[in-house]
């Protein structure tokens, strides 16, 4: 039986495959009830597998019974792959409000990317209403927003454009759209990766005279390590204002993974000097942490032995430096936007 379970993650993987390549979802019903049938056919058919292993079966009787279990595999893979489809396609955007003026009330759920024309940033969605009538409307539960100076370039609120923190509350007048993205072949899918992330809109937030200002209702304990890189990224950038801007950027990208702070012209000199690859965190720069944080730790842990630490001799060093580079790894990946 253990021997098959590369064959059922192979069917899994062809299952998967397959409903990607649907050109539309099926009903929750019709998935759900796949998956149960598909189940009960795995279920039923491994446990004639097992019996017949105990028996003489012809090696074409097991046969059959193996590819009628990966064939249940499949079908679950299928099945439950369009039920997680048809969920996340629930949160979509209502083509109604497409184009018209909403009041939401958010919560910045994510670190706020500044450039010299505005910023961007993610938001969880609390409360919306329609501007026009003031009709509370749906709208999706995580919105990626716009914040720009194209109208009347340099008479936004400076200081409030800039206050913005993760996990504080704002109300915004936004006109919101379905995210499109380019489609260019092989070059970035954005629209793929809004999906990936459940952002089912994009918007731009409208503070013009017309428009209702932006105004921020409070703060919260939520988003906290966002919170934590957007205190981190402000203290690099004061401490390197004055004497060096595009360092503040580059060292910011390299602690916090703030790729959006290092200028155009900078990304121009890596490109042709082919670093651009080391200037944003991977795996490269995630395992050289891991290793000098192991190698500290099991050092200490040595030490300690020597300093009186009984609990010193009963672990080996070696371990207890493995599963703390493991772990602070895992937090420099978190910290540094996963």
């Amino acid at each position: 039986m253990w021997l098959a379970l590369p064959w059922w993650g192979v069917s899994w993987l062809l299952g998967s495959g397959w409903q990607l390549q649907q050109g539309s979802v099926w009903p929750l019903f019709h998935s759900l009830g796949i998956a149960s049938f598909a189940f009960v056919w795995f279920v039923v058919v491994s446990r004639r597998l097992l019996f017949a292993r105990k028996t003489t079966q012809t090696f074409r009787s097991q046969a059959c019974l193996h590819f009628s279990v990966c064939c249940a595999v499949f079908l679950m893979a299928l099945a439950t792959l369009n039920a997680r489809c048809w969920r996340h396609m629930q949160g979509a955007l209502d083509p109604q409000l497409e184009g018209q003026d909403v009041q939401l009330v958010v919560d910045i759920a994510s670190l706020p990317h500044f450039t010299p024309q505005g910023v961007k940033f993610q938001a969880h969605v609390i409360h919306a209403l329609l501007s026009s009538s003031g009709i509370e409307v749906k709208a999706p539960q995580l919105i990626e927003l716009s914040w720009l100076d194209w109208d009347a370039p340099g008479s936004m609120d400076l200081p409030m454009w800039q206050s913005l923190y993760p996990g504080d509350r704002w109300q915004f007048q936004v006109r919101l759209k379905v995210p499109h993205g380019s489609l260019n072949p092989g070059g970035f899918d954005a629209e793929l990766r809004w999906w990936e992330l459940g952002i089912f809109a994009t918007g731009s937030v409208r503070s013009g005279k017309s428009q209702v200002p932006p105004r921020k209702l409070g703060a919260s304990w939520q988003h906290p390590v966002d919170q934590l890189r957007h205190r981190v990224r402000t203290n690099i950038e004061w401490a390197l204002k004055s004497s060096d801007p595009n360092a503040a950027g580059l060292i910011s990208a390299l602690v916090v993974g703030d790729q959006a702070a290092i200028d155009r012209a900078d990304w121009d000199v890596f490109r042709a000097t082919g670093v651009a690859h080391l200037m944003s965190i991977s795996g490269l720069h995630v395992t050289m942490f891991a290793w000098l944080a192991s190698a500290l730790v099991a050092w200490c842990w040595r030490k300690s032995a020597l300093w009186g630490f009984a609990g010193a001799l009963r672990w080996p060093a070696a371990h207890v430096g493995a599963l703390a580079g493991l772990g602070l790894a895992g937090f420099y990946a978190l910290f540094s936007g996963w």
